[in-house]
């Protein structure tokens, strides 16, 4: 007996079904499309951020190859009396790019490297200040004596000797112009130039609190890369000095506590060239 075949039979899809499936393939267009937008939108994104990543990294490390200049105030201050020779040498050793010696007047006109504040912890009177005293009494002070027995010989020098000292070792020394009794700003422009022209600091830079001072300097001076002024807040009003007030002046020192981008940006619009300095 010869087996029987059956002959399949195809049913026609239903219109629900056919819904059905169409439905099925929508969605799943539907999440295609959606999958690729995602895709492109998220490549974007990651581009985007990844340019950006860039460069933050390009700004946040452009000062590597054009670093701040290391200024040590007074010399290393931490280890030797400032403004000694021994603290200059400190600091020479430990390579910085730039010292800055504060520079007063005695009773008798003389220069030296010594701030009031050094004055009067070595003298241990808080009222003392540098006009007070002639130089051969300057001379006399030990600022060693808080110290060591290493720097007990150390001296008080003039700024000539100190210039002469410490500006063949750096691209830049700052001679901070402190005014005080008896003639206060009163040429103390022209003698810290006078200063200058005789030991022919080339890479010296002079900066004041002092506008009278600082102003007195641009008629002695034709170089504005030797010349700077202070941006501070003020003791009585706290407002912090404008940074637009000078002319004739390359350079602006600034409390690092008042250091913004703001204020930077604005130093560079006015291709000034600003520092910070901490005390």
């Amino acid at each position: 007996m010869q087996p029987r075949r059956f002959a399949r039979v195809r049913r026609p899809i239903s219109g629900r079904a056919a819904t059905s499936i169409f439905k099925v393939l929508n969605r799943n267009v539907v999440w295609v499309v959606l999958l690729i937008v995602f895709l492109i939108f998220s490549s974007q994104m990651y581009f985007h951020s990844k340019m950006f990543v860039n460069q933050d990294r390009e700004r946040d490390c452009k000062w590597l190859s054009n670093p701040p200049l290391v200024c040590a105030h007074g010399g290393d201050s931490s280890k030797a009396p400032p403004n000694t020779e021994a603290s200059y040498r400190i600091a020479l050793d430990l390579q910085v790019d730039c010292i800055e010696i504060d520079a007063s007047r005695t009773q008798d006109g003389v220069l030296v490297a010594l701030h009031d504040r050094d004055l009067q912890a070595i003298s241990n009177n808080e009222y003392m200040h540098v006009g007070d005293l002639n130089f051969s009494q300057i001379k006399e002070l030990r600022p060693g004596a808080r110290f060591s027995e290493n720097f007990h010989e150390q001296h008080i020098p003039t700024l000539e000797s100190a210039l002469q000292y410490v500006m063949p070792h750096v691209n830049q020394v700052i001679i901070d112009a402190k005014e005080g009794p008896p003639k206060y700003d009163e040429g103390m422009a022209i003698d810290i130039f006078s200063v200058m022209k005789t030991v022919d600091c080339r890479n010296c830079v002079l900066w004041a609190k002092s506008d009278k001072i600082v102003e007195d300097f641009t008629h002695l001076s034709s170089n504005p890369e030797s010349l700077g002024f202070i941006v501070m807040k003020d003791k009585v009003t706290g407002k912090v000095t404008s940074p637009l007030r000078m002319k004739g002046a390359g350079l602006i020192g600034a409390f690092h506590g008042i250091v913004t981008r703001k204020l930077v940006n604005t130093a560079h619009r006015l291709q000034l060239i600003p520092e910070a300095f901490t005390c």
